[in-house]
């Protein structure tokens, strides 16, 4: 199977596989802890959280891991030919060889999938805000901008997010869904300052996830979602509080069919 270009945080590429072989029952497998999936129209997109790269499937692929993968996001019974699952040995060879598959379930911290989003909160950009507030956002993006940057230098997607995850007991799980008012002051705010460390564009990835570790630092209950479109093969990143997302468009984040949610 060809690889194409490594992947980058700015989510514009994918490495693609196509294969029209199936897996045999004998040969079922897990997927590997650090891959996520989601199937888009025409196939699949497997993102691995140890390099950051992302792997297009195609159809009859899919079709196969639906059969043989026991974690698939979808999954379904074997077809019965024999000849089909005689000829699968390649694609599962190649899947383990780079340690794609797992004899055992995977223990996953994020979920694939979401809140739907139904609406969205964009900065207002003459609304103003107490001093004290400025000098607090501040101090808190200038704490995460740099850390964030660092991990994503190294690759360590995986570690930042489990650090920024809620424990069960955190303030942030128990706490009621903050005032929308609360919500717009912290996103126009955080609008204002950001330009001061790095600009968004084309740095979904980056922005979401400070933005996610500056909102944990307000106990609100934040989520990041990453998620992937077909044909031209996109990826993009946003974040949200329950059903409302913060930094984009409701329309254009529907473009997107979630892969992780943490």
């Amino acid at each position: 199977m060809p690889f194409g270009p490594k992947m980058d945080t700015n989510m514009s590429e994918a490495t693609c596989w196509s294969t029209s072989e199936a897996l045999g029952p004998k040969d079922r497998r897990y997927l590997a802890p650090h891959l996520y999936a989601a199937e888009v129209a025409g196939g699949a997109v497997i993102l691995d959280m140890h390099s950051l790269e992302y792997y297009a499937l195609d159809a009859l692929s899919v079709a196969a891991l639906r059969v043989n993968i026991l974690d698939w996001p979808q999954r379904s019974t074997p077809d019965g030919d024999p000849e089909r699952r005689a000829s699968s040995k390649s694609l599962l060879d190649s899947l383990a060889s780079r340690g794609f598959l797992s004899a055992a379930p995977a223990d996953r911290r994020f979920s694939p999938s979401g809140v739907p989003p139904r609406s969205a909160c964009h900065p207002i950009w003459n609304l103003r805000a107490d001093s004290n507030d400025v000098l607090l956002m501040l101090c808190r993006l200038a704490a995460a901008y740099p850390r964030t940057l660092a991990y994503l230098r190294v690759k360590r997607l995986g570690a930042l997010l489990t650090q920024l995850a809620p424990s069960r007991n955190t303030k942030s799980t128990r706490s009621p869904v903050p005032s929308q008012e609360r919500i717009l002051s912290l996103v126009t705010l955080y609008a204002k300052l950001r330009v001061w460390f790095y600009t968004a564009k084309d740095r979904c990835l980056l922005d979401s996830l400070v933005f996610l570790a500056v909102l944990r630092k307000y106990d609100l209950p934040a989520t990041i979602t990453i998620g992937v479109a077909p044909k031209p093969f996109s990826a993009h990143a946003w974040v949200q509080i329950h059903d409302c997302v913060l930094d984009d468009s409701v329309e254009h984040v529907r473009e997107y069919t979630p892969i992780l949610v943490a």
